[in-house]
């Protein structure tokens, strides 16, 4: 054999050695080869793109949510210190209109509609009675007094800070007049103080809030037409608010800033600019200015809470055309969003702040046409801005009814529309603990 011949069988036979000595080291230190190596690699590959295709569908999940307006939270849980629990039984089912005041010692007036028609709805004259007063005692948690001998509806009422009721009635007659009225706290007399139909001839709807220093406002709404008085208690006058620059402006809102000034916002108009202004009204100056700020959505009769020395929470009251929670700093001018209301098709809810400042929601409608009242009741936490669920509900399903903050801090609810058979007379008590 040559020489050349015998160095190409070497290196052939060296070649066959190094490939045998390189599978037994793979398999000596628990490797694979290169093609089984490429193959861990690709379901490596595999469950990588999975995993990243779960997080992409949850970041999805998360957007969706927020986009329908739902805030979520994971880890603000739900308040386990709220019940509710049953009290006692009214007299009659009351409705919106009316309202539970405090009168002294631990004791509430409850001043309201009743739900019940005893004879067929348009038959004239109205029935008899179909306006009550009770008094609720909060020690005993039973109904002390009841008297029905006051006038047929009441259409809105407020306590003045007299601790007096000032309310707007109806006599129940075919061609019925209305009245602007004070309820004394003590003697639960009622004293008529102005035919409202001398004031309003033409009207969708009038309105009244409560100002410092026994003042009232009163808001008539009537598309390009709308009016505005103040009624002074310790006067017993009425007279022209300041003229306001929400002209052609309907469903607005008040809050009494000091015993001269309030805050005239919200209201639905063609107009979105007027709709989303914000005034300041001074009635010892007789004028109101239009702040710098507005609104971020067109609200309806807002609900308005102070929560501060100047600060005001604004809620829309239908939820039909905003569910943003707004807050403004009259101070500052300034608007901001700090939350919503949850998007669950539910209109016409309660609102009432609690005594940590938080506010307190419940019942409403569901459905448009046929309308069913829900039991749902949710807390909305100012501090960190987040609403939560109750996870119970109040015991009854509830819309237009009345609501209290008592002295100890719980929320006394009563009435409202259950559906068009059922009627509700029992009272509950969202109890925190």
């Amino acid at each position: 054999m040559s020489d050349e011949n015998k160095n190409i069988e070497n290196k052939q036979e060296e070649n066959q050695n190094r490939e045998e000595y390189n599978k037994k080291w793979w398999k000596n230190v628990g490797l694979k080869p290169k093609l089984k190596a490429r193959k861990k690699n690709i379901k490596y590959i595999i469950i990588l793109v999975i995993i990243f295709c779960f997080i992409i569908l949850i970041c999805s999940i998360i957007k969706l949510f927020q986009n329908n307006r739902i805030k979520i939270s994971f880890f603000e849980q739900i308040p386990n210190n709220l019940t509710f629990r049953k009290i006692c039984k009214s007299s009659k089912s009351y409705s919106k209109g009316g309202g539970i005041f405090y009168i002294d010692d631990d004791k509430y007036l409850i001043l309201g509609s009743s739900n019940k028609i005893e004879k067929k709805y348009y038959n004239f004259p109205m029935p008899d009675k179909r306006i009550h007063l009770e008094v609720f005692n909060n020690k005993t948690q039973k109904i002390d007094i009841i008297k029905d001998k006051i006038l047929y509806y009441v259409l809105d009422s407020v306590q003045m800070t007299n601790g007096n009721i000032f309310f707007i009635s109806s006599d129940g007659q075919e061609w019925r007049r209305h009245f602007f009225s004070i309820l004394d706290k003590k003697t639960f007399e009622v004293k008529n103080i102005g035919i409202f139909d001398e004031f309003f001839k033409e009207y969708d709807r009038v309105t009244i809030f409560g100002l410092e220093n026994n003042k009232v406002l009163i808001i008539k709404n009537l598309y390009e037409k709308e009016e505005i008085f103040v009624y002074d208690g310790n006067l017993n006058t009425f007279s022209k608010a300041p003229q306001h620059n929400k002209k052609g402006t309907n469903y607005m809102s008040a809050i009494a800033l000091d015993d001269n000034r309030y805050v005239l916002l919200g209201g639905y108009s063609t107009d979105e600019d007027k709709a989303k202004s914000i005034e300041i009204c001074n009635i010892k100056d007789n004028k109101c200015v239009i702040k710098k700020s507005k609104l971020n959505e067109i609200k309806t009769s807002p609900f308005l809470f102070k929560v501060s020395n100047n600060k005001i929470l604004i809620i829309d009251s239908i939820a039909d055309h905003s569910k943003t929670i707004e807050l403004y700093d009259y101070e500052k001018d300034i608007v901001e969003i700090i939350g919503e209301i949850p998007n669950d098709n539910v209109r016409s809810r309660n609102y009432i702040q609690l005594k940590n400042g938080d506010i307190f929601i419940s019942g409403g409608f569901k459905g448009i046409s046929v309308q069913e009242p829900v039991n749902k009741a949710y807390i909305f936490h100012l501090q960190n801005k987040e609403i939560n669920e109750i996870e119970s509900g109040m015991i009854f399903p509830r819309g237009f009814h009345l609501t209290s903050l008592l002295k100890n801090g719980n929320v006394l609810i009563c009435g409202g529309n259950l559906n068009n058979h059922h009627k509700n007379n029992y009272c509950e008590e969202l109890v925190i603990k």
